[in-house]
């Protein structure tokens, strides 16, 4: 559950390697290289942060569709999940239900938004 988590710490951590190698080859002073690896220092965190709390959740909400059972009961079903969706009636029904409703909502809120521009340009005059 955790592999592709620590597979991008570690394609992050090997980049922060090759540029502190690659620092030390073009022959920097140490005030650069001391630069260059601060910033990766304050950078790091911010990279595993954002991969943990985004990154973490959607590949393990895919591996959750890719199983099928109820709490820790899990069997792998593959795309069974995704064919078992499209087969079914209700799906189709209730997506173009939603559609047709964002479609129709958002022109309301277009004509809402025009009509208070409207009526702030008269209360200007």
């Amino acid at each position: 559950m955790w592999g592709p988590f620590l597979l991008f710490i570690g394609v992050i951590m090997s980049e922060l390697v090759k540029t502190i190698k690659s620092n030390s080859k073009n022959n920097k002073n140490s005030f650069q290289r001391f630069y260059d690896i601060n910033g990766w220092g304050f950078v790091l965190p911010a990279v595993i942060l954002v991969s943990l709390f985004m990154i973490y959740p959607i590949v393990n909400s895919l591996w959750m569709a890719m199983h099928s059972g109820r709490g820790v009961i899990m069997e792998f079903v593959g795309f069974g999940n995704v064919t078992r969706l499209f087969n079914d009636p209700v799906f189709f029904k209730s997506t173009f239900k939603y559609i047709y409703f964002l479609n129709y909502s958002s022109a309301y809120y277009d004509f809402a938004f025009v009509s208070i521009i409207v009526l702030f340009k008269f209360a200007e005059s």
